[in-house]
């Protein structure tokens, strides 16, 4: 609790700084590559992720030298963007959030499996964010704990302790949702603000209201304040209405599931399709969940599903989850690690796998909802209200 509390007091320094704002963006970017894996001429690029209708767009790209590179250019308004990198030999994709304004950044980025992502730099619209991201990785190896002890106790039949942990771990979500409506209040001023509350599917409340009125106008008038508004309009005259929870309007929804396959944990192939879901009637509604090991948001996703899988799975709820992976290794550790209790796959194809482009998936986490009869209700789904209502139909 401590941490948190320090996190809180930068939070709000964060909020007291004042923008070093330049006519451009200047990267510059080194590489911890001890074992020499990238070669001189390597490709970089970075790229806005495409956030509400923005659309995909290339801001900067640039070729390693020496272990570094400087990416320079400029962005209208703050924007959330990805860095990235793959190499053909060996094979390997790795690609880190920036949140970019037209500043100086200082980033490090380590070769080394497992490694981190460090970025130093004056703007606040990603120190507010990286702060917020930084406490919640500490609720989620806290919640990692007692999934442990969860999928533990499962195992030896003792069912009545791993149910009272399953308590325990929705406290520590409702405790995170409580840090991040804090942080809200604190930084009205703050485009991170609208991105990080505005930008999840859930139900909002009153709270998520009032923070919403408070924001400034340059940040009400931003694509990730106007992406809030128009959740927060779909909540009618009462916030029981679950219409910002889940994407209803994507071009899947009411189509049959678009078939793919993969390989499990022990080498065997599984089809997913309809006639998948038409064999399994049980299974009322199925998460699609799409992921990797090297994604920090779909770990934390892991971590969300996790208490709703077995809260919901004897009402005909079912989770498979399809990871984005070309590290079977690393892909395997990460399965272990959050205790996937439900069916994971792979093609260990990563970017490259034909799945993320028959879904039009731009970005990970994601995940498709669908029916038991194959066809696709929702997307991006992960609120429990959205589940609760759907297997009471």
């Amino acid at each position: 609790m401590k941490s948190i509390i320090i996190l809180s007091l930068l939070i709000s320094m964060i909020t007291n700084l004042a923008y070093a704002q330049t006519d451009s963006f200047r990267i510059h970017l080194k590489i911890n590559d001890p074992q020499n894996q990238i070669n001189d001429g390597q490709r970089i690029d970075i790229t806005a992720t495409g956030f509400a209708n923005e659309g995909r767009t290339m801001l900067a790209e640039g070729h390693i030298y020496g272990d570094s590179v400087i990416l320079t250019g400029h962005v209208s308004h703050p924007t959330v963007t990805m860095i990235a990198i793959e190499t053909e030999s060996p094979r390997s994709f790795r690609s880190y959030k920036i949140l970019l304004e037209n500043t100086d950044y200082h980033v490090t980025m380590s070769w080394v499996p497992g490694s981190g992502f460090e970025v130093i730099t004056d703007s606040r619209f990603h120190n507010l964010w990286s702060s917020v991201i930084s406490s919640n990785r500490e609720f989620e190896d806290e919640k990692r704990v007692w999934i442990s002890e969860h999928a533990r106790f499962i195992q030896s039949g003792r069912q009545q302790e791993a149910d009272s942990i399953l308590h325990l771990i929705d406290g520590i979500e409702s405790r995170k949702i409580l840090f991040q409506k804090a942080m809200g209040y604190q930084n009205p001023d703050n485009h991170a603000t609208a991105y990080i509350i505005g930008g999840q599917n859930m139900v909002y409340d009153a709270d998520h209201l009032a923070i919403y009125e408070a924001l400034s106008n340059e940040v009400k008038n931003s694509v990730y304040g106007k992406t809030w508004k128009a959740k927060l309009d779909m909540m009618g005259e009462t916030p029981a209405d679950l219409s910002p929870a889940m994407d209803t309007k994507s071009p899947l929804v009411g189509q049959v599931l678009p078939g793919f396959q993969g390989w499990t944990n022990t080498g065997d192939t599984v089809v997913i399709d309809q006639t998948y879901f038409t064999s399994n009637p049980q299974n009322k509604i199925t998460l699609i969940e799409f992921w990797a090991s090297w994604c920090t948001p779909c770990r934390i996703a892991n971590t969300k599903l996790y208490p709703l899988y077995f809260k919901y799975k004897d009402r005909g709820f079912q989770v498979i989850s399809f990871s984005l992976d070309t590290n079977e290794e690393q892909w395997l550790a990460a399965q272990q690690k959050d205790s996937l209790p439900w069916l994971d796959i792979s093609d260990l194809k990563g970017p490259r796998s034909p799945v993320p482009s028959i879904y039009n998936i731009r970005a990970i986490p994601a995940n498709v909802l669908v029916d038991a009869h194959g066809s696709v209700i929702a997307v991006n789904v992960y609120d429990s209200a959205v589940l609760e209502k759907l297997l009471n139909k």
